[in-house]
């Protein structure tokens, strides 16, 4: 996740939802590099049901440096 706006956010597309959690990319990245995230955190941060999380593009902070490290936070749609 190395697209950072300005803002320190990422722009990422949820895909798909597996059980419960969202399978998140960066938008435009390579879809291989998968992040999954509970779909009813990034829901109750966006406003929308969860069902609906496949095919937003959302902006996100990530914090901690290295792949094992990640947390996402501050999910909000993109515009």
């Amino acid at each position: 996740m190395n697209d950072v706006t300005q803002d320190g956010e990422v722009r990422v597309l949820c895909l798909l939802l597996v059980g419960e959690h969202a399978e998140l990319v960066v938008e435009d990245g390579d879809p291989e590099d998968v992040v999954r995230h509970p779909a009813a955190d990034v829901a109750a941060q966006v406003g929308i049901p969860a069902a609906e999380l496949p095919g937003k593009v959302l902006l996100v902070r990530v914090d901690g440096e290295s792949e094992g490290d990640r947390r996402l936070s501050g999910f909000r749609l993109a515009d």
